[in-house]
Order: structure tokens, then sequence, then C-alpha cells
């Protein structure tokens, strides 16, 4: 056979084992885990895979107390205790970085012939049991059942006074005590005062006072009376179209201190310039030198902040500072206009000598 013709051969099988190659992989690429969802207090049965694994799901839409239990059939092989037959079963999250123990071991071993039984608090969302097979496969049961104690009753406090930019979470009391509750609805009565989220957490909107209620399916509904007061200065600032707070106040490893300041951009439009004024203050309240890199109490942001979003700016301040006070003074808008903080001077002549 010619040289020539042998490479072309040669070549044209190569090019062949690299398509085959690039088929099964990405078949195997595009093979997704199979999972089965399984319902509270329903037994399933299956045989476990040879050295692979089974999922199955289930979601919890409150806090909940379960019970596993696993029945693995006896299989006649002679193996020593070590390398019985057995499977293993483990329990992941969506909604944490690591896997739940069902026990207090990191793997949960059941043999042939043997059933085991464990009790875990979950909180409420979506989990996938992992069932591990070896060599040989083997037939088993598995079962998840709620073993709550659920409250007949709850309440929540009376009354709460809920300050603007100060969201308050209400404390739910159950009865019985140590057991659980069925999903919580909660509800403002207007939420132009104030609203309420999902595990009970109510954030001011505007003075005045409202009713939160909750409630669960089966049980009773429990009231409480919010009062938002009138805002003060603070809580003004808080609620203007641009407000600055201090996310983190901290000594860096050269010994120097650090402030990271939070810009929120309420407005519908981008901002590329800010003024704002750092007052600086020692452990008894009384103001300190500031820091001269930065003009004494004046400091700027040089960069775009768009419209309805937030950023952040870390600067040096005073070796002396422990506590701060900041306020907007002047922001400059994309299309050139400008905004000045009305309540700035007003500011100013309250912390300018005291923090309080």
């Amino acid at each position: 056979m010619k040289k020539g013709l042998r490479q072309k051969i040669f070549a044209i099988f190569y090019v062949m084992i690299l398509l085959i190659t690039a088929i099964f992989s990405t078949s195997e690429i595009a093979i997704a885990r199979t999972t089965k969802k399984i319902s509270l207090g329903k037994e399933i049965s299956a045989e476990s895979l040879d050295l692979d694994h089974q999922y199955y799901t289930f979601t919890i839409k409150n806090k909940m107390k379960v019970k596993f239990s696993v029945s693995v059939e006896e299989r006649d092989y002679s193996y020593d205790d070590y390398d019985s037959p057995k499977i293993n079963v483990s329990l992941e999250t969506d909604h944490q970085e690591e896997d739940i123990n069902i026990t207090k071991n990191d793997y949960w071993f059941i043999k042939a012939g043997t059933s085991k039984e464990a009790t875990v608090v979950l909180e409420a969302g979506t989990y996938t049991i992992r069932v591990m097979g070896y060599c040989p496969p083997l037939p088993y049961t598995l079962k998840i059942d709620d073993v709550s104690t659920y409250a007949d009753k709850i309440t929540i406090p009376s009354k709460a006074t809920v300050r603007i930019g100060s969201p308050k979470k209400l404390k739910v009391t159950l009865t019985p005590s140590k057991s659980y509750s069925k999903e919580l609805t909660w509800k403002s009565s207007n939420t132009k005062i104030a609203t309420v989220s999902k595990d009970g957490t109510v954030t001011a909107k505007s003075n005045g006072s409202c009713t939160i209620t909750a409630s669960f399916k089966g049980g009773n509904s429990t009231k409480c009376k919010v009062t938002v007061p009138a805002p003060n200065l603070d809580e003004k600032l808080y609620l203007q179209k641009f407000y600055i707070n201090i996310q983190n106040f901290y000594v860096d490893s050269i010994g120097s201190r650090n402030c990271e300041f939070g810009f929120f951009n309420r407005f519908n439009k981008d901002v590329t310039y800010v003024e704002f004024t750092v007052f600086q203050y020692d452990n008894k309240g009384d103001r300190v030198p500031t820091y001269s890199l930065f003009s004494g109490t004046n400091f700027i942001v040089n960069s775009t902040i768009e419209a309805k979003t937030s950023g952040t700016a870390t600067y040096y301040v005073s070796d002396y500072a422990q506590k701060i006070k900041v306020c907007v003074k002047k922001i400059w808008f994309k299309d050139g206009k400008t905004w000045t903080n009305p309540l700035y001077k007003t500011w100013e002549k309250k912390y300018k000598s005291k923090y309080s």
C-alpha cells in the first residue's frame, strides 16, 4: 500500500475516533441527573443501582420534624462485615451550602436485612434524598413522615413601635411550647404605614399606625398594633431619594481606620458625582481632628451610581474616630443637573459639635 494512501486511511480512522469520542462525550454531558418526587407519609420501593445514585426530592413549606425510615431486603451473599451488602442514604438541600446529616455521622449506611430510622428538624425548603447503591443491587423501601407536634395557638406582641429605617421582626409564641406552626400568613392593614414580610419582619414606611395580623390554617389569628412615630432627622435623611449610610467601620492590617459608606440612589437617573460631609467623634461624643487628606470634613465620590441602584466606597478616617455621622451635601447627575440636600444645614447644625 502506498504511503500516501496509508496516511489518508489513518487520517480518516483518526477523525472517526474523534467523532465517536465527541458523540459519547456530548451524550454524557447532556445526561442530567433524574429525580423522583416523594410525598410525605408515602412509602416507595425500589432497587439500588450498582455503584450509582438515585435521587428523590420533597418540599416542605414550613419548619417541621421529619422521620426517615429505610428498610433493606436481605440477600444471601457471602461477604464479610466490612463489605456486606448495603446502601448509603444522605440528604441534600437547595438552600444551604452543605448537606444535612440524617444522623450524627456523615454517612448513613443500612446493611441488607436491616432497617433504620432517624429524626431531623428541617427548615422550609426543597430537599433531595440521595441513595448510593453498591454491589450487589438491593431492594429497599423509603418513607418520610411528618412527626411534628403542631401548635394549636399562636400569639404575637399586642403592640409594637417600629421606626423608619429600623425593621423589626415580631416574635411568635407557639402553644404548646416546643411545637411547630404550619405556614403563617402575614398581613398589614395599611401598607402605606408599614409592610410585613413572610417571616414577620415589619418595615415602617410613614408616620401612623396599622394592624399586623398573623394566622395559620387550622389555627387562630393574632394581631399587633404597629405604631410608626413621626420621623426624626436621621429617618428623614433615610427617606430621601439619595441616601448615604455607614456600612462598616474597622481598623486594617496596618492600623489605619477605615469607613465603608453605602450610597443609595433612588432617583430615576444616574448620579456621577457626590459631595458629602463626615463628622468624627471620640467615645464621649466630642468631635476629633479630621483626616487632613480629605480637606477636613468634605468627602467626594467621583464615579457613576446608576439610577435605582446602590454602591459603596471606603475612605481613611481619623485615628481618633470612634463614632461617625455622615450626610449628603450635594450630588451631580449625568445630565448636568444638581440636587442640594435641603436637610443638610439642619443636620450640620445638630451634629457639628456633639454626637447625639
